[in-house]
């Protein structure tokens, strides 16, 4: 599943909207049985199950970190940590897979600990630079051997994760999906059924200090393309074009493009005849002497249905003219605010549109669309270093060359 957003501008997050399970329609894999987004968008609710973390000290950072724009900061203290209880919804018995976002810029420190106050199963920053796993037994919270490897880096994002299979008895640890250590510890049931505490020890002195974000747990050992696959649950930084216009694709590539009239944002690669397409005007600036575009309308077209919204929010095209039953466009207002949506392939794109201010945000939640999109926004891959291919399916080098292939023929410009 798949985290998309378009901002053609720059927008702020705020905590107090987030506490609220909006993950909760989509299609999980069924062996997931906790997942804590710990983002400005989603905060600490569990998206699985009830198991709603409880944060202390901790804060939303907003400051963009290399491709992620959210997370959970810690302070490195006691007093900073998050709780998550457990009911038994994340209590795995046998087999285990822990998956998480860590950007460390402490020494060292719990990541996720089951027992606040003892040893269950637990995967740590144990250096600067060491990620660590260890299994406990469930039966008498003895330890089994532990696992560690020199691969965090410092003041950067590692996407980390932690297996354990019950039928094999092997244990591995993971960087970026890649298998960084393993060890055969045998079959035994492990210590899973207890609280987690993140950034915190009750008997230890070490303590976490950085950002966390995308807590994954599940109950099985996923295999290595099963966790690079869950790692585009991570909600990235979004895609924008703002200003005259700045853009930045979808896997975070920026370039600077002038064209002026209708060109294609993002639209749907994998059919000849797109399930859906959006387009953005770009008109000339008139307070400037040299050629500086901005955004001055929007067009989604889903099916055979279109509308148009322009700068003052003014809404056109043919949704009025269909049956509500026939509509694939849901329209809505919010004080200077268009808000649209429709959903394709059981993935719902949500619009906003502020037409006074330039500004125009997508959300899209699926994988369904991973590298299968295209337009001025890039195709969504993971990868933006192809974030330039032309409708030929060419990749080019040249800015300019690339954004004129996405002009809309035949459209009638401002």
């Amino acid at each position: 599943m798949l985290h998309l957003l378009v901002i053609l501008s720059v927008t702020s997050f705020t905590l107090a909207a987030s506490q609220t399970k909006v993950l909760q329609t989509r299609s999980y894999d069924p062996s997931m049985v906790a997942f804590w987004p710990l983002n400005a968008d989603h905060g600490t609710v569990d998206q699985i199950g009830s198991n709603d973390g409880l944060p202390t000290g901790v804060t939303v950072d907003n400051t963009k970190h290399g491709d992620i724009c959210s997370a959970y900061s810690f302070a490195g203290n006691k007093n900073s940590f998050i709780e998550f209880p457990n009911d038994g919804g994340f209590d795995t018995h046998y087999s285990i897979t822990l998956l998480v976002y860590v950007y460390p810029t402490g020494a060292a420190g719990p990541i996720f600990n089951f027992k606040r106050d003892g040893w269950g199963s637990h995967l740590w920053q144990t250096g600067a630079n060491q990620e660590f796993v260890r299994m406990t037994r469930r039966s008498t919270l003895s330890f089994t051997e532990d696992l560690r490897a020199d691969v965090l880096v410092q003041n950067e994002w590692n996407f980390l994760g932690a297996t354990y299979d019950y039928n094999s008895g092997e244990e591995k640890l993971y960087l970026k999906g890649v298998v960084v250590n393993s060890r055969n510890i045998g079959s035994m049931e492990i210590s899973t059924n207890y609280e987690a505490r993140m950034g915190v020890h009750d008997t230890d002195t070490r303590y976490y200090k950085g950002l966390i974000t995308c807590m994954q747990v599940y109950n099985r050992a996923l295999s290595p393309d099963e966790i690079i696959e869950a790692e585009k649950l991570c909600t990235k930084c979004p895609a924008v074009v703002s200003g005259d216009p700045h853009l930045t694709t979808f896997d975070g590539r920026a370039y600077s493009f002038q064209g002026t009239c209708w060109y294609t944002l993002v639209k749907d690669c994998l059919n000849t005849n797109p399930e859906f397409e959006i387009r953005a005007n770009f008109a000339p600036r008139d307070d400037v002497d040299v050629l500086k575009t901005r955004t001055v309308a929007i067009n989604v077209t889903v099916g055979d249905e279109s509308i148009i919204v322009d700068r003052s929010n003014k809404i056109s095209g043919n949704t009025n003219d269909l049956k509500s039953w026939q509509r694939n466009i849901d329209v809505s207002f919010n004080n200077n605010t268009v808000m649209i949506s429709f959903t394709v392939m059981d993935t719902t794109f949500t619009l906003h549109w502020k037409g006074r201010k330039h500004i125009f945000t997508a959300d899209v939640s699926d994988i369904a669309y991973h590298g299968k999109v295209c337009g001025l926004l890039g195709n969504a891959d993971g990868d933006p270093h192809n974030d330039f291919m032309m409708p030929d399916g060419k990749v080019s080098k040249d800015v300019n060359e690339f954004g004129v292939t996405w002009k809309v023929a035949d459209t009638r410009c401002e």
